[in-house]
């Protein structure tokens, strides 16, 4: 910020309002080079092009007394290059492309109008588009590479054959690419949420027979093994008839509701990480307890309820289970002071539990998820 005050200082009277904010409204960092970094970064960048008229003289007021002159040098080579320019101008609208299909896929359906106007809308089903994401995924590919097909060398590259060479050769990997990536949508498990469509049910079960039922994730087992508790006579029944049993319809629509979106969860595990380092003998069964709710329900039932004086048991952890994140030394073993809506927050679930409104939820279930964090650490810590 202090190089920002100093240029906008040294040229004072000669820059307009855009530039200026330009300047002070720089947000991209290098430091994680990932697409959504790089698009604010070509985004910022090419909001700074009014840097080749002026930078003779900031580099000589503010950079006159650097040792690092050799990438004050290559800073200086690059800012006066029209190719660098020019090629940024490039890679910035390839990136839009992507930053496009990346924001889609942390949307909803039911407020995509709203979204695409950048309004801010708070929503359940932003983020669970796995039904929707083969079919915007062929049609996102298809559309790029009609695009580069579309590409002109005096018009999007300014004559320069070489870029238009390469960028074609990039686009066409990258669509290449992103379908390899992207194959899972349409292998089992995840394709088990479109399984109430005849030709999807029919494709779950041929690759199912494919391999042997060891060879599967125990999902496509639950679903399409050769098992009366099985989901296989439902699916079948949907092929033959396409009638849905309502059963199989809730199971799929399980599955729909995972998040193509990882955003929240780089939150999570960030919190996870801070609580990690302020209650180090709680990491283990605090994380256990956020991320598998509905397995640590079955332990719970199966191990607590069914010990002697398991009940008992149960409502002492409960009335001492903030302990658990209490910091390491004298406290470690006083209850923390938190109010019951701070505590709820730091729980994390995962799966359908995540799509539901658990403001209402019985307190009960909550004491489960805790009691198991606390028979964690007097047993395995």
């Amino acid at each position: 910020m202090s190089y920002r005050a100093a240029i906008s200082f040294e040229l004072r009277g000669l820059l307009t309002e855009p530039q200026i904010n330009s300047l002070f409204k720089w947000c991209a960092s290098f430091a994680k080079w990932r697409w959504q970094t790089l698009y604010r970064c070509t985004s910022c960048l090419i909001n700074l092009q009014w840097l080749r008229t002026f930078w003779v003289r900031i580099r000589a007021v503010l950079f006159a007394t650097a040792s690092d002159h050799h990438n004050l040098d290559d800073i200086s080579c690059s800012i006066a290059s029209a190719q660098f320019w020019r090629r940024l101008r490039v890679i910035h609208r390839i990136t839009t492309w992507n930053e496009r299909s990346r924001t889609w896929g942390s949307g909803c359906a039911c407020h995509e109008a709203e979204l695409l106007e950048k309004k801010k809308v708070e929503c359940s089903q932003k983020g669970r588009r796995l039904r929707e994401a083969p079919a915007y995924l062929e049609r996102t590919v298809e559309a790029n590479r009609q695009k580069v097909r579309q590409f002109d060398l005096g018009r999007d590259f300014e004559e320069d054959q070489e870029l238009l060479l390469q960028s074609t050769h990039a686009c066409n990997y990258h669509s290449a690419m992103t379908l390899e990536k992207f194959r899972w949508l349409w292998r089992i498990p995840w394709l088990f949420a479109r399984c109430c469509e005849p030709h999807i049910t029919q494709e779950c079960l041929r690759q199912y027979d494919e391999l042997s039922e060891d060879k599967h994730h125990p999902v496509s087992n639950e679903f399409c093994r050769p098992h009366p508790s099985s989901y296989r006579a439902w699916m079948q029944d949907v092929i033959a008839t396409s009638r849905v049993h309502p059963r199989l319809q809730l199971e799929a629509d399980g599955i729909a509701h995972a998040r193509l979106s990882e955003d929240l969860l780089e939150g999570t595990h960030r919190t996870v990480s801070r609580e990690r380092e302020r209650a180090t003998p709680a990491t283990v069964p605090w994380i256990s307890s956020s991320a598998n709710l509905p397995q640590n329900l079955t332990l719970y039932h199966d191990i607590v309820c069914k010990a002697q004086n398991g009940e008992d048991m149960f409502t002492a952890e409960w009335w001492r289970y903030k302990s658990i994140l209490q910091k390491p030394g004298r406290t470690a073993t006083q209850p923390v002071r938190m109010k019951d809506k701070a505590f709820y927050t730091k729980l994390h679930r995962l799966m359908i539990h995540s799509a539901e409104d658990w403001e209402p939820c019985q307190i009960e279930i909550l004491k489960c998820c805790i009691v198991w964090s606390c028979y964690c650490i007097v047993f395995f810590c």
